[in-house]
């Protein structure tokens, strides 16, 4: 298993790469993220959608 790294706002996110078909296949974030988390709405995606801004937020502060 492997980790990729994304930036966002200004943030390193790390998320765990489960199908690399799937991440290949990706032409855009919000599909990258389809593909790791599912889609907008479902309890693994939303989290993320937290841990995420909450991550960015923190940082913004700093």
């Amino acid at each position: 298993m492997e980790n990729v790294c994304i930036l966002l706002n200004f943030a390193v996110v790390k998320i765990h790469v489960m199908n690399k078909e799937d991440i290949m296949k990706s032409t855009n974030f919000d599909e990258l993220l389809n593909a790791e988390y599912g889609e907008r709405g479902t309890e693994t995606r939303e989290k993320f959608e937290t841990e995420a801004e909450a991550f960015c937020l923190a940082e913004c502060h700093e």
